[in-house]
This record gives structure tokens, C-alpha cells and sequence, in this order.
């Protein structure tokens, strides 16, 4: 059985989680998960919207994705200090996230008239550290359910490929750059998820 659990890991089990990941002797709390999944299902609903209307004014595409990004910041922060099944270093990490979200967040609302390319590599930047991100929780974090370390991992890639082509693209129309983005935020809301999901299983 066990052997049959490695594989449904796609191999990463076999690695043991580095102790800078994981604080193994505590339990994630069961209103973390909770709010993970509101939280969650509040950046899809936001990133799906700008997806679904692309004929929406710019102004109001990016005030919508600069909504799902301060939600993922305040999940990443509240994650870092709540979060105790983490090592320190990770939540620190969360926190540190979060708090970048959040700038990037301020900068776009203050200028609201900044839609150039400058803010187009502000959230690609805030997108590409939340992929790294989710790769590492599900490449290393053995703690977690296979399949949801999977599932972190093809997000994470997910979330830095519409992040590289926001960044390298930069012919693409305004437009194009903002809906490559939804769908890297997308990714982020559905990882929240997964990792609510996947801490509710840890706790059975």
C-alpha cells in the first residue's frame, strides 16, 4: 500500500521534506482551512469574471485582477502567521509573499492610469513568485497528499508560464497580457483550495 501511495505522489514522496518546510508535530487549525477555501473560491470567481468579459474597459480588468491579487496576498499573509504546521522560514516566506502582494496591489490603485507594460511586469513578477512558490510546496512538502502535491506543482507551472509570457511578450496587446494573467490567478485560487483540501486530509 505504501508503495502504491509513493506512486500516486508522481515520484516525490520519495524525498523526504526538508526541515526548513514542515512543522510535523502540529495540526493546521480547521478555520485556516475554511478561509483558504473562501478565499480560494473568491480568486477564481474574480479571474473567471475577467476572463469571461473581455470586452470590459481596461480600467476595470485591472482593478478586478488587482482584487484577486490582494486576495492572494492576504491569504499568503494570514497563512504565515497562522500557519504553524509550518517551519518558521516557511511562513516567513508566506508572509513576505504576501506583503509584496499587497504593495504591488497599492501601486495599482494609486495609479490607476498606469496601464502600461510596467504594471503588466509588476503582476507578472507577483505571479511568477506564487509559482515558485506552489512548485515548491508540492515538489518537497511529503507531509501533503500525493495527488494535491501534484496538483501544486502543474498549478505552480501553470501560474510561471502565464507569468513568462506576460514578461516576454511584450508585443501582445494590452488585453492579451491581462487574460495570460487571469488565467496564472486562476491557478492561484485553485491552489489555495487544493491546500485547504489537502490540510483537511492531513488532519483525518
Amino acid at each position: 500500500m505504501a508503495r502504491r501511495q509513493r506512486r500516486c505522489g508522481f515520484g516525490m514522496s520519495e524525498m523526504k521534506t526538508p526541515g526548513w518546510l514542515r512543522n510535523p508535530n502540529v495540526e493546521p487549525p480547521g478555520w485556516l482551512r475554511g478561509l483558504d477555501m473562501i478565499l480560494g473560491l473568491l480568486c477564481i470567481s474574480l479571474t473567471v469574471g475577467v476572463l469571461a468579459y473581455p470586452n470590459v474597459n481596461q480600467l476595470t480588468q485591472v482593478l478586478t485582477l488587482v482584487t484577486a491579487l490582494l486576495v492572494l496576498g492576504l491569504a499568503r499573509i494570514i497563512i504565515g502567521v497562522f500557519a504553524r504546521h509550518f517551519a518558521l522560514r516557511l511562513r516567513a516566506l508566506n508572509i513576505v509573499l504576501g506583503i509584496f502582494d499587497i504593495v504591488v496591489t497599492f501601486i495599482a490603485i494609486l495609479n490607476q492610469q498606469f496601464l502600461t507594460q510596467t504594471l503588466i511586469q509588476l503582476f507578472s513578477f507577483a505571479l511568477l513568485f506564487h509559482g515558485a512558490f506552489s512548485v515548491i510546496i508540492g515538489r518537497f512538502v511529503e507531509t501533503l497528499p500525493g495527488l494535491a502535491r501534484g496538483a501544486l506543482f502543474v498549478l505552480g507551472l501553470l501560474s510561471i508560464a502565464s507569468s513568462v509570457v506576460a514578461l516576454l511578450f511584450t508585443p501582445l496587446p494590452f488585453s492579451t497580457s491581462i487574460r495570460a494573467l487571469s488565467v496564472g490567478y486562476l491557478s492561484g485560487g485553485i491552489t489555495l483550495i487544493v491546500e485547504a483540501v489537502a490540510k483537511l486530509r492531513r488532519s483525518k
